[in-house]
This record gives structure tokens, C-alpha cells and sequence, in this order.
């Protein structure tokens, strides 16, 4: 090989090792990162709340996504670039607030954050009264806190948002002893139960004890102001030149002092006042010329179209609160059975009063602009229609914010009857949720900062909002379901029996409640009376009762009652379940006059018609308009009567305590509670069980819809969900709303 040839052959060497090179360096490639765009984010909740938690990613896209019911979460198909990753949950703070990705090349696995609850823990109280006397036994609780509470029908009692500390509770009912006479429990980081009181009838021949309640009024009027005194017992006392007044001889009890004199109002307006074994002193009043009143400002509403489910009636105006400088905004879409013309609410959880509304346009877009940073709540709201989710969590943080899509559905066709909407069998996925809950922001302003609810018992729809019992404060309650938003529509919060309008009018224990559209209709069960309050006004007046316990029938307030507790309406009548009187009472609307539809007055569980027929403490009652159907509760029974003949059979329960599904009377119920129908099926709150129960009409054939047998407030799916103590409920033709009472919670079954 000469020199040429040796030149030549190097040169094609060259030249093949650098197409080799090329070809290495632009061929497949295949163990490099994939082309841009198809990269992922994932991570988990864990902590006290790990389910449906927003999570915001920001960076060169904005998306929101939520966690499933292991915590998780993923974005997907993500390009090259530095993110950031926000979980936002009402009422629960974050542990990292937020956290920076980089994506390089490669997915990001590990953004996990730790949920707690934004408030500090609390924790309840539980116990038991047993003996000759089980219900409506006073517990006075005292030490690290002091609270009142009464024994429901099966003797259980409970105290709520309790911090740690050593409590003891005292039982008190006249005519009656306890053994013990008290007892003390400590909380340490978690709920605490008393042992059981047992109760038996005072020693006859025993003088009674009796005590006394004394005070002063100061101020502009102190002598002649009369002292109005009800509750445990009714009496008025005159206050004298001094402006003192001594009211005597009473037993233990709950009362409630409210004094009176023309043209003078009194600061406060009424005082409630437990007696447990002992005086009660300075219980003090002050006067102030009724001119010198000043009224609050009313804050401005405007009018908003109805809702799926609920009406936002009177939203109030907007205000807008700046939370952090900067402003962008908040888009989205609404997607299936109509696009547009869907109203959109936006709410500002820092701010009570910010409202701000947009409208979709024919493709369901819509847009708020010029937002503040901050947490904020989308609803959803269409007359006819239904929203899956019913509302959407947002964080504005600096850019633009695209909610999550509103999916749209028709709302069911059913009918207002017996106080809930029916004509549609209901199909349910079983799954519980809790609706949040705030106070409407005139309740703020008036300085309600107490428990949203405290031991809610009956609930009714009327096809646009909820209207709830809530029983221990004495009041009505309004609730607005896609907003959460709770108002009082009657009710001082004060034990009382007053006719008047809104807050001027007061209840004693109201459970069972029932509603034709445009009234409701009130079980006033410590009263012994039905009150009616005119929805639109909140005007309440007194439909039947006298106020004293009995079992007359009559007209209006020539009846007696004896702790009326579940109610019904078919449009023309009202029943009533006459809980201690063990009957079924029936109310004409339109003139007052009462009759007893079903019950001998007496316990027994024979199927019958009319005084042949007995029942064992029934509760709650509902009505598909040709028959009642009554939760017999201490008979662990479901019965039917015959409205027209009075007629009553067993639909369902053994009449032996327990919790099993079956047919008819091989089922089994616990202390069943409130009940609803959609037509076709019924509904039961099986109390004892801390369950909701389902049974078809047309066979008595009984299943579990939800709860686990088991104490709780867990969310979730069927029996993975629970319930402590649940009550009332009811139906918007679409879901199931329960009032779970010892959990002072509204659950919705979807």
C-alpha cells in the first residue's frame, strides 16, 4: 500500500467514524427524557383530612385537581419548567403550605403535605340515665365548663366542643332522686363517657325542696317591671321601689326570666337560669327608655334565582375584602344538560359579605375578573337543574385560577308531600358527605358566635331550601344547601313559648317540623304545642295545644299534647306522632280542631284500627298522602295507617332491638327515629343503630343505606360512613338530607 492509498483509506476511516458519531448522536435516542409535555406530578394528603382537597398546581400551567379517598393526586402531561404545588381545604391548614417542583427530564414523585384542622381540637361528653325515669332528666354540667343538656327518649345525654379538663355533671328532674348524685370525668385528648345515673321515684311523704331565683333591675325603670318567669314552671314576680325581685319556691329545672315593663326595653332581653339543688342570686337586668333604642342597619340584598335544590334568596351585596395586593381572575366552564344562563355565585371565605356574580354564555364559560388573592367558593345555580359538584374551592394566589368543570343534570320532577319532595324513586350511590355549614353574615353581625347547631333533631325541604329543628337552641333554622349558609327564621335562643315574629318568638325543645310550601309546621315538644310560622315572614303563631300536657281533643288551644315530637302534612291536615301519649293525632289545618287518628294513650305494639291499634313512644311520621308511616320507636317497629280508616299494620321490625336487613318482620330495628319516603321506599333513621335505613313499600323488603352500626362522623361510601345518634331527614328529589344530631352535623346522601 502506497502513500496514497494509505491517505485514502484514513480519510474514509474519518469519514465513517463521524457518520457513525451523527447517526449515534440523532438516531433513536430512546434512553433520554420523552419529547416535552409528557411529564407528571403526584403526591398525597395525609392527615386528619385526606379526601376532596384542592389541589392548585402554578408554573408554566395552572391546573386544580383533587384528591381521591387514599389522599392521592397527579398532574399529567406536564412540560419542562419550575412549579408549585397549593392543597386548600376549608376549615384545614397545610404542613407544607406549598411546595416547589422542578421538572427536568424526569416525573416528580413527593409533593405530600400533612392536613390539620385549622381550629383547635374539642371533644364530647357522653352518658347514660337509666330507672323509672329516663327522658327529659336536666344534666347541669360543671368545672373546666358549664353547660345544660336534657335526656333524650332512650335516656342518652351529650355535651359538645368541650376542651381537656375534669367535668362533673349532676342530674336534676322534680320528683325524682339519682344514684349517684353526681359524677366527674376528666378529658385528655379524647371524648369521655359518664357511668349511668340510675333514677327512682323520690321517698313518699318526702317534703320537696324547693329554691329560689332573685335579682335587681337598675337603670332608667326599677320599680313596677314585671318579672315573666317560664320553663320548668310559670310565675311573674313585681320588682319593688329598689328594683328587687325574689321568685320562690321551685324545683330543679331550666327557666327562663324575661322582664317586662311599657316603654322600656331591658339589656339583657331575657336570661335563661338552671336551678340544680341550689339558689340562684344577682341574675340583674338594666333598663333603658324604649325611645333611646337604636336599630342596627340592615345590610342590602339583591334577589338570585333559585337554585337545583336550594334558593340563595337575598344574597348580600358585595363588599369586596382585599386579602393580598393583586388581582386576576377566575374562569370555568358548565358542562351538561344546559350551558347557559347558569348563575354563578362567588364567595369569599375570609369575608361573609363578599358576593360577586357572573353569568355562562351559550358555550358555559364564565369569568370573574379583577379577583383578590384568597380562598373562594364557585356556586352553581339554575332553577330546574342540578350541579355535580354542587359548588368548587378555589385559591387565587397572583394568576389566573381555572376552576374545575360544573357538570349540570336535571332536577328530579317530584312533588312537595309530607315535607319532602316525592313521586320519583330516589337512585342513590350511597355516598355520605358533610354539608359545611357558616352563619349568614347578619347572624355575625349580631354577635351569634355560638354553635352553629347544637343537637339539630327534624329537617324538611320545601323543593328550595332546608328548614332544620335546632333543638337545644331553642330555634328554626334556615339552610341554604349549595352555600352552607344558615339563618335563624324564628326562635329568641331562649327557652320560651311566645307567639311573634322572627326572634321575638320562642320555642322549648322543637323536634319534629313538616312544611306545605308555605308554612312550616313545628312539633314544640317541651311546650306540648304545634306552632306555625308563615315562611316568607317568620311570623309564628300557635296552631294547637294548650301548653300543658295531656290528651284532649278540641279545637286550637283547647287540645292537649303530651311531647309531640314527629310531624307530617298531606297539604289539608297535619299528624302528629303524641309521643308520651303513645298516639297518632290528627290537625286540621284550616280550623284547629284536633282528633286522635290512631293509640289507645297507653304502650303496646297490636295492629288495629283507631283506639284498637297501640303504639310504643312513635316518633317521626311521613305521609305519601293515602297513608302515615311511623317510626314506633321504643316497639323497634315500622307502621302503617290508613288515613282514610285508621288502620294500622306493621310494615317492618321484629319488635326485638337489633340491626339486621330482611323482609317484614325479620328485619330489626334499634330505637328507629325520623322518617321520609320518596313515594316508593321509605327512609328510616335508625337511631340506636347510628344508621339509615331503606325499605321498599310495595315488599318490606329493608336494607342499609348508610352508616356502620358503629359511632362516627366519617364520610364515605354505604357502611364505610357513620352516624352518632342521627334523627330527622328528609329529600330534595335528589338526595337524602340527614340531621345527625349528637355530631351537630346536616349530612347529605347522594
Amino acid at each position: 500500500m502506497n502513500d496514497s492509498e494509505i491517505f485514502r483509506t484514513v480519510k474514509l476511516f474519518a469519514l465513517a467514524l463521524c457518520i457513525g458519531v451523527f447517526l449515534v448522536s440523532c438516531g433513536d435516542n430512546s434512553d433520554k427524557a420523552p419529547v416535552p409535555g409528557n411529564f407528571k406530578i403526584s403526591g398525597e394528603i395525609g392527615g386528619v383530612s385526606m379526601q376532596d382537597v384542592t389541589m392548585f398546581l402554578t408554573g408554566p400551567e395552572t391546573r386544580s385537581v383533587s384528591t381521591d379517598a387514599s389522599g392521592k393526586y397527579s398532574f399529567a402531561k406536564l412540560s419542562n419548567g419550575s412549579y408549585t404545588v397549593t392543597p386548600v381545604k376549608e376549615g384545614y391548614i397545610f404542613n407544607p403550605g406549598s411546595t416547589s417542583v422542578n421538572i427536568n427530564g424526569v416525573d416528580i414523585t413527593g409533593p405530600n403535605f400533612t392536613a390539620t384542622s385549622s381550629v383547635a381540637p374539642t371533644f364530647a361528653l357522653s352518658g347514660t340515665v337509666s330507672g323509672v325515669i329516663v327522658k327529659d332528666v336536666m344534666i347541669s354540667l360543671s368545672g373546666s365548663g358549664n353547660a345544660t343538656t336534657i335526656t333524650n327518649a332512650i335516656g342518652k345525654f351529650g355535651f359538645f366542643g368541650l376542651a381537656n379538663g375534669s367535668y362533673t355533671a349532676t342530674p336534676a328532674l322534680t320528683g325524682y332522686t339519682f344514684n349517684p348524685p353526681s359524677l366527674q370525668v376528666t378529658i385528655n385528648n379524647a371524648n369521655a363517657t359518664f357511668d349511668t345515673f340510675t333514677s327512682a321515684e323520690a321517698s313518699a311523704g318526702a317534703s320537696a325542696v324547693t329554691y329560689s331565683i332573685s335579682g335587681a333591675v337598675s337603670g332608667e325603670a326599677k320599680q313596677g317591671v314585671t318579672m315573666n318567669m317560664t320553663g320548668a314552671a310559670t310565675m311573674a314576680a313585681t320588682t319593688d321601689a329598689s328594683g328587687r325581685y325574689n321568685l320562690t319556691t321551685l324545683g330543679n329545672g331550666s327557666y327562663t326570666m324575661t322582664p317586662v315593663k311599657p316603654g322600656f326595653i331591658f339589656e339583657p332581653t331575657n336570661k335563661t337560669i338552671n336551678i340544680s339543688n341550689a339558689n340562684i342570686k344577682g341574675q340583674n337586668f338594666k333598663s333603658v327608655k324604649e325611645a333611646e333604642k337604636t336599630n342596627a342597619p340592615v345590610a342590602e340584598t339583591v334577589p338570585i334565582e333559585a337554585p337545583q335544590s336550594t334558593a340563595l334568596s337575598n344574597v348580600t351585596a358585595a363588599t369586596s375584602t382585599t386579602i393580598n395586593s393583586g388581582a386576576s381572575t377566575i374562569s370555568g366552564m358548565v358542562r351538561g344538560a344546559i350551558l347557559q344562563g347558569v348563575t354563578l355565585v362567588l364567595t369569599n371565605s375570609a369575608d361573609p359579605k363578599f358576593t360577586n356574580i357572573a353569568t355562562s354564555d351559550a358555550t358555559g364559560s364564565y369569568r370573574f375578573t379583577d379577583i383578590a388573592n384568597g380562598s373562594y367558593k364557585v356556586i352553581p345555580i339554575k332553577t330546574g337543574f342540578r350541579f355535580r359538584p354542587i359548588s368548587v374551592v378555589l385559591n387565587m394566589n397572583g394568576s389566573g385560577v381555572i376552576a374545575p368543570d360544573l357538570t349540570a343534570s336535571n332536577k328530579n320532577p317530584g312533588k312537595l308531600m309530607g315535607g319532602t319532595i316525592q313521586g320519583v324513586p330516589l337512585s342513590l350511590s350511597k355516598v355520605v358527605v358533610t354539608v359545611p355549614l357558616s352563619l349568614a353574615s347578619k347572624e355575625i353581625d349580631g354577635g351569634v358566635t355560638s354553635n352553629l347547631l347544637t343537637n339539630p333533631q327534624g329537617i324538611t325541604d320545601d323543593g328550595t331550601n332546608l328548614y332544620l329543628t335546632d333543638s337545644y337552641n331553642h330555634k328554626i333554622s334556615e339552610l341554604v344547601v349549595a352555600t352552607g349558609v344558615l339563618t335563624t327564621l324564628a326562635g329568641s335562643g331562649s327557652q320560651g313559648g311566645m307567639d311573634g315574629t322572627g326572634k321575638a318568638a320562642s320555642f322549648n325543645r322543637p323536634d319534629g317540623i313538616t312544611n306545605d310550601s308555605r308554612n312550616l309546621y313545628v312539633a314544640d315538644t317541651s311546650n306540648h304545642k304545634i306552632r306555625k310560622i308563615e315562611i316568607s315572614t317568620g311570623i309564628v303563631t300557635t296552631l294547637a295545644g294548650s301548653g300543658n300536657q295531656g290528651a284532649e281533643d278540641g279545637t286550637g288551644t283547647a287540645a292537649t299534647f303530651y311531647n309531640p315530637s314527629g310531624i307530617t302534612t298531606d297539604g289539608s291536615n297535619l299528624y302528629v306522632s303524641d309521643q308520651a301519649n303513645h298516639n297518632i293525632r290528627k290537625i286540621v289545618i284550616d280550623t284547629g280542631v284536633v282528633t286522635t287518628l290512631a293509640g289507645s294513650d297507653g304502650t303496646g305494639d297490636a295492629d288495629g284500627t283507631g283506639a284498637a291499634a297501640s303504639f310504643n313512644y312513635p316518633a317521626g311520621i311521613t305521609t305519601n298522602g293515602s297513608n302515615l308511616y311511623v317510626a314506633d320507636a321504643y316497639n323497634h317497629k315500622i307502621r302503617k295507617i290508613v288515613i282514610a280508616s285508621g288502620t294500622v299494620t306493621t310494615v317492618a321490625g321484629s319488635g326485638i332491638q337489633g340491626g339486621t336487613d330482611g323482609t317484614g318482620k325479620a328485619a330489626s330495628f334499634n330505637y328507629p327515629g325520623g322518617i321520609t319516603t320518596d313515594g316508593s321506599n321509605l327512609y328510616v333513621v335508625d337511631y340506636g343503630n347510628h344508621s339509615v335505613r331503606k325499605i321498599v313499600i310495595a315488599t318490606g323488603i329493608v336494607t342499609t343505606v348508610a352508616g356502620s352500626g358503629a359511632i362516627g362522623e366519617a364520610d364515605g361510601t354505604g357502611t364505610a360512613a357513620s352516624f352518632y345518634y342521627p334523627n330527622g331527614i328528609t329529600s330534595d328529589g335528589n338526595n337524602l338530607f340527614v340531621a345527625d344530631s349528637t355530631n351537630q352535623k346536616i349530612r347529605r346522601i347522594e
